[in-house]
């Protein structure tokens, strides 16, 4: 019987622990979800730190140097959502200097420029082959290029559907699309044979409609 009585209460005092220890759960998850509601914008991002390390951020400077793939795209989007978190309305110039590299890649940054609202400035500097020059183009608030800039355009490989999910024939529609959506390059252009290069200056450049206008150093006051 004194067993018996014993279990008892070695149960019931078990109930108790949990119950006690389920009420400071509940309580910590209540003090989480205050805490969370006053977090901002900015922290509930998901960026990567790395790519974040980079002191022309201040000034909303961000620079794609060398080749177009996947990296140089993460980072190059990480910084422009962050930037945009920071201030939607401000202006983010964003300078381009590449021979050129992955197409989509290039289009991964050009659909995060669309879809951010912060304005982006594209500067083409040195030269900007290919890939990009479509991110050139791609400027939703001013599109410039230094005077000594070369820019070219890049006819996508195209001999029909190749593979069985003819994927160069959708890269090339796709950017046909996006020149002739963006800019007025000569249809020749598009009918090139397979990977014949278009090279402009700024001036052609503005001329197709690739970029605005041509930077100009203003003239220092006497």
């Amino acid at each position: 019987m004194k067993q018996f009585i014993s279990g008892i209460v070695l149960g019931l005092a078990v109930t108790c622990v949990v119950a006690l220890v389920a009420v400071d759960v509940v309580e910590d998850l209540h003090e989480d979800a205050d805490t969370q509601e006053d977090v901002s914008p900015v922290d509930e991002t998901v960026l990567d730190p790395v790519y974040l390390d980079d002191p022309m951020l201040d000034q909303r400077i961000v620079i794609v140097a060398g080749d177009i793939h996947a990296n140089s795209s993460n980072a190059t989007m990480t910084k422009l959502l962050y930037l945009n978190s920071l201030d939607p309305k401000k202006p983010i110039d964003l300078y381009i200097k590449t021979l050129g590299g992955w197409e989509d890649d290039a289009y991964a940054i050009v659909d995060t420029i669309q879809r951010i609202d912060a304005p982006v400035n594209t500067w083409a500097v040195g030269e900007c082959d290919s890939a990009g020059a479509i991110i050139v183009a791609s400027g939703t608030g001013k599109r410039r290029a230094m005077p000594n800039t070369l820019l070219m355009y890049h006819a996508v490989p195209y001999e029909g559907d190749v593979g069985p999910s003819g994927a160069v024939t959708r890269q090339r529609d796709r950017n046909d699309r996006y020149w002739h959506r963006v800019a007025k390059i000569p249809q020749a252009w598009f009918d090139a044979k397979i990977d014949t290069e278009f090279y402009m200056s700024p001036e052609q450049a503005i001329e197709y409609g690739v970029i605005d206008e041509i930077y100009q150093r203003p003239a220092s006051k006497p």
